[in-house]
């Protein structure tokens, strides 16, 4: 049985722009230029782990205290 999104080590463009709140997908691809965080790639697939997504989310959380 295939996971949910939701529950995936690793999203895709859709799944991590819903997990980052539905940022967009050219501000994602901006974010990962600048090196906030890297893609995974698996073939021709672009992957985000949960974990580095999560970290990313702390980063921004410290930074706005």
């Amino acid at each position: 049985m295939a996971k949910k999104p939701q529950e995936a080590a690793l999203l895709d463009y859709d799944a991590a722009q819903a997990y980052l709140g539905d940022l967009s997908r050219s501000t994602i691809k901006t974010l990962v230029g600048r090196g906030e965080f890297r893609p995974v790639r698996i073939g021709r697939r672009t992957l985000f782990s949960r974990a580095t997504l999560d970290a990313f989310i702390a980063r921004q959380s410290e930074a706005s205290e």
